[in-house]
Formats: C-alpha cells, structure tokens, sequence
C-alpha cells in the first residue's frame, strides 16, 4: 500500500462520501425558506412531456432554472412564453443536480419581444424591491370604494352586480380610464393618481377579459409606479383566471376576475357584520345575565329596606302621631287665613262695588279712571248693578 493511500485512509474521517456531501447539499437547498414557497419569472425553453410530466427549463438574461410539473403532461405551454412558477427547490440525488418543483403557474401572456420587455421591467423592479414591499391589509369595514375602470365596461356592471346582491352599501367612487389603445396607459396613471388622492379605503382595478395584447397597459412599467405610489389598499381583478400582468405583483391583493375582486370587498363587510351580530349577542346576554344577577340583589336589599322601615316606624309611631296633629291644625288655620283673603279679595272685585251704588264707567271697551281722558262727543257705556246705558257727552 504506497504511502499517499495510507495517508488517505487514515484521514477518512474528515471525508464526505458522495453521498453525505450530496444529501447535505439537499438538506441546505430544500429547507432553506427562501427556496421554498416562491414565484420566479422567467421564459418558457426545452419544454417536453414525459409520462404525464412537464419539463421545461425557465430562462433568464444569462441563467436557466430546469422546473418539472408532476401530472401536468396536459397542461399546453409555448416556446417563449413569459410565465410565473410556484413552487420549491430539490435536489435530485442521483443525478447530481436540483430542479424546481413546480406547484401552480401564473400565465403573463407576453411572449417574444414584449417577453423581453416585460422581463426587463420585472428585473429592474424587483431590483428596486417592488416586488417585495410589505402588503397591507384592508380595513375592517371598507366602505369607500374606487373604481377605476372603463365606465362603459362589462366589468363594471359585474363589481356593481356584486355588490347589490350581496346587500351591503359602499359609497363608489368611479375612475375612468381607457384599458386599451395608445392612450389608455397615460388615463390609467392619472386615474391612479385620482384615487390616491382620494379619501378611500381600498381602490379596484378591473377590466375583463381580452386578448394578451389587450392587457399588456396592465404592463406598462408608468401604470406599475404609479400603483406603487398609491398609499391605498389595491385589489386588480384582471381579466381572466388565468391572465397574469406586472400589475397584480404589486398590488395588496390580485383577484382573478372584477367579480372576485368585488367579492373581495363584500367578503370583509360581511364578515365584519357577522363578528359585529356575535359581539352585539354577547353583549345582550351579559345584560341578561347582570340584570338577573343585580335583580335578585335589588329584591333582597328592598326586603331588607321593607322591615327596616317597618321598625322605624314603630319606633315613632307616637312622634309621627304628634307630628301629623300638629300638620293638621296648622293646615286648618291656614285654611282659615286664605278663605279670609280670598273674601277680601272677592269685595274689591268690579261686580261686588256696582252692587254696593257705585258704577263703571267704559269707553272704547277700557274703563275710564279720570275725567281727562273723556271728550264732548264720546259715546260712554255706564256700567250699574242690574244693567248698563250707552251715553253721549255734553
């Protein structure tokens, strides 16, 4: 045995076989959390099926990721097309290399040259961190809605649709905007603008479906910074299912279709109308339930209060006896200085003087206190105890 042999094999300790290295490179790769759980973008290279299986490599600028979907032989992708994976790294240990194991997969439409462009923008945005900005949440109650949609739309008439028949009430502030054509990326910014400014709770932006060409304004690297400035809550609802745009990797939340991003919406207020009815029961049996318990209290206090009283009043039965004497001779004499006021009172009436001679002298209904106040030629009523007679002044 030479000597460099020996040496090896008395330092095998420090080796790895083949196969430890390998199963530690794999314990690295698939549990590190970010290799697992997460959306690459890339373009669709060598893509073939083997029984029932889809492989295909995902392209980059200057790397390729060699992806496998289990079962989904069916599944018809293209050459070129741009496409978002789901899924999670392994390693396959007899071959010696790692592949991506694809769970779902995102259609973004794009292929050749606007493949590359939508490439290029996804690149430089993801360098910037857009695509890894903290979501936020939409508000227990959303109850101010912007639209921002084309207002002759189908899509329109579907989120309106859901939110009658769901029976909750939005106040719906509505943001034009063309989703097509050579203007329509500049509209969607200034209506991004709009609703930012805006006091809203959440904004939807929704268009239905269309050709790939007719989504890609929802590409349009402006109409992606402008979504990014907009300090609201963003759902898109985009057109189809299975319709991807750079759009809805920067919103808070992407709804398949206007109808899903409007059930959005409704779900919330529903389920805060719901925990609002459970906290309202809630509450109405603890009023119950401390009404009963202070009800029985009450009864027992007022017992207690009842002969306590009772007590008392025996104690100053006598007292009480005096006391109510005393009230009853006071109230008598009362009685007897009020029927000699009201007697008084009743002599200086008009009626008592004109039966004792006197009479009342009346002009123009008011009674006449002096002589000044009568002229030669003004007609007098005199006033006597069995009558009157109109006179005329001499």
């Amino acid at each position: 045995m030479s000597e460099l042999l020996r040496g090896y094999l008395e330092k095998m300790d420090d080796f790895y076989s083949v196969d430890e290295f390998t199963e530690k490179i794999a314990q690295i790769l698939e549990n590190d959390p970010h290799l697992t759980g997460v959306w690459v973008l890339g373009e669709v290279s060598s893509l073939r099926v083997r029984k029932n299986h889809l492989f295909f490599n995902l392209l980059g600028e200057s790397s390729r990721l060699p992806c496998v979907f289990f079962g989904m032989g069916w599944l018809k992708l293209a050459e070129g097309e741009l496409i978002g994976v789901y899924g999670e790294v392994k390693v396959y240990r007899q071959g010696g290399y790692y592949s991506f194991h694809v769970e779902n997969i995102e259609r973004t439409g794009a292929y050749g040259i606007k493949s590359l462009r939508f490439f290029q923008i996804y690149s430089k945005l993801m360098k910037e961190g857009a695509f890894s900005r903290p979501r936020r949440t939409l508000p227990e109650f959303p109850y101010r809605i912007g639209l921002i949609v084309s207002k002759d739309s189908a899509a329109l008439m579907d989120i309106l649709k859901v939110f009658k028949e769901k029976g909750y009430y939005f106040e719906i502030k509505i943001f034009h905007t063309s989703v097509q054509g050579k203007d329509a990326a500049n509209e969607l910014v200034e209506a991004l603008k709009s609703a930012a400014a805006t006091d809203l709770d959440a904004i939807i932006v929704a268009r239905g479906g269309g050709s790939k060409d007719d989504l890609w304004t929802f590409n349009d690297e402006k109409v992606v910074r402008a979504a990014l400035s907009v300090p609201k809550y963003l759902i898109t609802g985009i057109g189809h299912e299975v319709d991807t745009v750079m759009l809805d990797m920067v919103a808070d939340e992407r709804a398949h279709t206007p109808t899903a991003a409007a059930e959005v919406i409704t779900s919330r207020q529903r389920e805060f109308m719901d925990n609002l009815r459970e906290s309202t029961r809630r509450i109405f049996s603890d009023i119950l339930d401390l009404m009963e318990y202070y009800g029985n209290s009450l009864e027992t206090r007022l017992r207690y209060t009842e002969a306590s009283l009772e007590d008392i009043f025996k104690r100053y039965k006598t007292s009480l006896k005096l006391l109510g004497n005393s009230l009853k001779g006071y109230v008598n004499l009362t009685e007897e200085k009020l029927v000699g006021s009201f007697r008084r009172i009743r002599d200086l009436s008009p009626e008592e003087v004109v039966k004792r001679g006197f009479a009342i002298v009346i002009k123009n209904g008011r009674i006449v206190r002096s002589i000044k106040e009568i002229s030669s030629g003004d007609i007098l009523k005199i006033v006597l105890k069995d009558g009157d007679i109109e006179v005329k002044v001499k």
